[in-house]
């Protein structure tokens, strides 16, 4: 009796090792199904998706809404973007054609319909947010044992692409790939396996009592369980070996030059892509490093970028190469680290790019100097009117010819200031309104108060004024300080004049005060005899600004005008 109770429970010990051993085995199976699926969504995310022709079979995805997501090459041929999630989608239905697993990309907030969350992945789902790693439960499918097991989905940097617009962040859980793998299978085998246990158990109750025969049996059962363990290893290198080609196959059909490097820099794998670019055949970049491909003045960039990489995973730059040819190229480089002396580097060439750049850089430093010179020659010109003015001041008596020419000087000199400011500053489009008054004034006070004290209070802010703006303001502004010098301080050996400006709401206001003798009684701008306000009542127009005489203790003048950002193109 005891001896047969042993029996018994030898058998139901083997029984439960073993259905403990196959529930293992398909959630390893489960397991390294999703670890690929991240390490392929991973992969294509960082190269931020790949581009496949479309076909019958192969159609883009309505639910990816990104920038160029169907582009059509200068052969004809239609691509359309294949994001990490379709591909990921893809390869399920290759993985559930082979090998019968199935796997679900899910989450709690899906775009697609097709990734609604079944009741069992929600509840993994919501494990997750309280903390859990993983789910797995076995359970049935149309009336077939399976084991079902979950990870979440973390999101990461490059996911944020066509993820981004859900509201998901960087580290945030988006959702989760579920795998159920067939326990049919395994099941047979179990019990095949259960079939050879009871018979070897029989073999013990009926003929322990002799050694041999039990030996014997006992021999013969684990070579028969070495046998099967080494069959199901074959099966496992078998489709390990099947991933490998599909991942090859990626790879090899990347759009982009690929590189593996080992920690002293020299390539020990590289894809058709990158023979492509760089005229090597794939031999002889397995003879070359880093640094052979590299121009002589990008190698220390390029070190650098490999120092990024050792030191913090990642690193990316654009430096140019040379080819076999002795090409020099430019390529954009992003690489990542794969383990402690494997490196993948990806490089697309920018050669056009860079060139088309570099001949826009060299086309706006012509202009660049063109406008310079040209700014340059108009003041020079200005300045040679405004010194034949003088000369012509020299032999002429007549007082009001005196006055005519002065005040034409005087205007001159206020636009051939606008260009000197031009010339000398860093930007074309415009002049700083409160540097080019506070030049302005003090020459005109000069060449106007002749012996009298007449001083000057400038309180003017940085104002960004365009060319057609800037020239009509200099104008008023010389035309109402000459015209205060001439006649606010009659009879009077000091004065002051107060120039103040501000901005605001993209309106600019001036304001122009004296404290001289002041305005005539019904002094009125628009009924004025004097030439000088006239033609200030007409630039004020020009600036589509309201100019404004208030009547109190001396003469103020107040112009208010709009702001432009640019100067209107000609028509």
């Amino acid at each position: 009796m005891s001896w047969t109770v042993f029996v018994y429970y030898l058998n139901a010990l083997g029984r439960e090792n073993a259905l403990s051993a196959m529930h293992k085995q398909a959630l390893i199976q489960a397991k390294i199904a999703f670890d690929k699926d991240i390490t392929y969504r991973r992969w294509a995310a960082r190269l931020g998706g790949v581009y496949a022709e479309v076909t019958d079979t192969l159609v883009p995805n309505p639910y990816l809404e990104v920038p160029e997501r169907d582009v059509v090459t200068q052969s004809g041929k239609s691509l359309t973007l294949i994001n990490p999630a379709y591909m990921t989608r893809m390869v399920h239905a290759i993985l559930d054609e082979g090998s019968g697993l199935k796997a679900h990309i899910t989450s709690l907030n899906p775009i697609r319909p097709e990734n609604e969350a079944t009741p069992w992945e929600k509840k993994a789902m919501e494990s997750f947010l309280h903390g859990a790693d993983e789910a797995y439960e076995e359970g049935t499918e149309e009336g077939k044992p399976v084991l079902r097991f979950m990870r979440p989905m973390i999101t990461e940097k490059p996911c944020l692409k066509c993820h981004a617009k859900q509201g998901y962040k960087e580290g945030e859980i988006r959702g989760g790939i579920s795998v159920t793998v067939p326990l049919e299978p395994y099941r047979q085998s179990l019990a095949t396996a259960m079939v050879g246990d009871r018979k070897h158990h029989l073999v013990i109750l009926f003929a322990g009592f002799c050694f041999i025969a039990f030996s014997s049996g006992v021999l013969l059962m684990n070579e028969r369980l070495r046998n099967k363990a080494a069959r199901q290893a074959v099966e496992a290198e078998r489709t390990l070996r099947a991933s490998e080609d599909r991942y090859r196959l990626y790879v090899d059909n990347a759009p982009s030059a690929i590189f593996i490097a080992d920690k002293q820099g020299r390539y020990v794998d590289a894809n058709p892509m990158a023979s492509a670019v760089t005229g090597y055949g794939k031999s002889e970049l397995l003879k070359l490093s880093i640094p052979d491909l590299l121009s002589e003045s990008a190698r220390k960039q390029g070190e650098t970028i490999f120092t990024e990489v050792v030191e913090a995973g990642k690193g990316m730059g654009t430096l140019p190469y040379r080819t076999k040819g002795g090409e020099e190229r430019w390529w954009e480089v992003s690489a990542v680290k794969l383990s402690d002396d494997r490196f993948l580097s990806f490089a697309n060439d920018i050669t056009a790019r860079k060139r088309a750049e570099d001949a826009i850089a060299d086309s706006l430093r012509e202009k660049d100097v063109l406008l310079r010179e040209i700014h340059h020659r108009v003041k020079n010109n200005l300045q040679v009117i405004s010194s034949l003015f003088t000369l012509q001041e020299e032999g002429v008596d007549n007082p009001d010819a005196l006055r005519i020419l002065a005040d034409s000087r005087g205007r001159v000199m206020s636009m051939a200031l606008i260009h000197d400011q031009l010339y000398r500053g860093d930007e074309f489009s415009g002049i700083d309104a409160g540097k080019y008054l506070a030049e302005l004034c003090p020459k005109l006070v000069a060449a106007y108060k002749g012996q009298r004290d007449i001083s000057v209070r400038l309180h003017v802010p940085s104002i960004r004024l365009v060319l057609d703006q800037a020239i009509p303001l200099g104008l008023i502004v010389n035309e109402l300080m000459t015209n205060a010098l001439k006649h606010a301080f009659k009879g009077r050996a000091r004065g002051e004049i107060s120039v103040t400006a501000s901005l605001s709401d993209g309106v600019a206001t001036l304001q122009f005060q004296d404290d001289g003798v002041g305005l005539p009684e019904g002094f009125s701008p628009d009924t004025t005899t004097s030439l000088g306000l006239q033609i200030v009542a007409v630039l004020a127009k020009q600036l589509h600004g309201e100019f404004t005489v208030q009547l109190s203790a001396g003469a103020c003048f107040r112009l208010a005008f709009p702001v432009r950002l640019s100067s209107p193109l000609p028509q």
